[in-house]
């Protein structure tokens, strides 16, 4: 008894996987540094088995080499520009712990961030844990993975060509985590510039109290009451940033 592979099923199984370890390369969860290297590949070949093994028949074989290389880097390039969609979702979240951490005076000292290839502060590091709790909370993996599926659909293994039209969906999402990361912000943010505005007018009513001295612990400690108190108020915003990053991967590659 002989089995038997078509060669246009590997070719398809090949560009599938490239393009789900791409994702699994710059995506959410997946991409931290706390997940090893061979279980990405893992979690790769077995979603390539469970999209390819009910399918039909698979898209005919490239012509010649060159149009197979030219497909592999396509799919290289789309992998990672739908991971990169996807975690503009957390960026914005670490851009508000980032502008937090500037207020209260804690950018200064910055550390290796555990889950990403980067430093920051605390505060930031706080914040974006704090968002994969919540994107795994509201079954956000799912989504993710769900749409990384819904992508084989609408762009095809090694049918994607880089267009206008996306580069510019793209720029106007990543512009849009500034508006999210202020949105998220704010409410410290302001308490924490009510808090400056009080330490000036006691330095002006009062200059010998030593203001710089007993600012910076004033601050970090009003910041961190004003994010426990805000943050279950903004957890609606939150989810809703943290929603769009299934459907950020759809909408770079509509």
């Amino acid at each position: 008894m002989s089995f038997q592979i078509p060669g246009a099923w590997l070719e398809q199984a090949l560009l599938t996987f490239i393009r789900v370890l791409a994702v699994f390369s710059t995506g959410p969860v997946f991409s931290y540094r706390g997940v090893a290297a061979p279980i990405k590949v893992g979690l790769a070949l077995v979603l390539t088995y469970l999209v390819l093994a009910p399918g039909g028949q698979p898209v005919s074989p490239a012509p010649d080499g060159l149009t197979f290389l030219m497909a592999v880097g396509g799919e290289v390039i789309i992998g990672l520009l739908l991971g990169f969609a996807s975690m503009l979702a957390f960026h914005a979240l670490e851009m508000a712990g980032g502008i937090v951490g500037a207020e209260m005076g804690l950018s200064f000292p910055s550390s290796i961030n555990p889950s990403l290839p980067d430093q920051g502060s605390m505060i930031q590091q706080f914040y974006f844990l704090f968002a994969t709790l919540i994107f795994l909370a509201i079954n956000g993996h799912y989504a993710f993975l769900l749409a990384l599926r819904r992508t084989l659909d609408v762009v095809p293994p090694g049918s994607f060509v880089v267009s206008g039209l996306m580069s510019e969906r793209l720029i106007r999402l990543s512009a849009a985590i500034f508006w999210s990361a202020v949105q998220i912000a704010l409410p410290v943010l302001a308490t924490l510039i009510l808090t400056d505005i009080g330490l000036a007018l006691i330095s002006r009513v009062m200059p010998r109290i030593p203001v710089f001295i007993l600012g910076m612990p004033l601050k970090v400690g009003v910041g961190l009451i004003a994010m426990a108190l805000t943050w279950p108020l903004m957890l609606p915003v939150i989810r809703w940033v943290l929603d769009r990053a299934a459907s950020n991967m759809l909408l770079v590659i509509r």
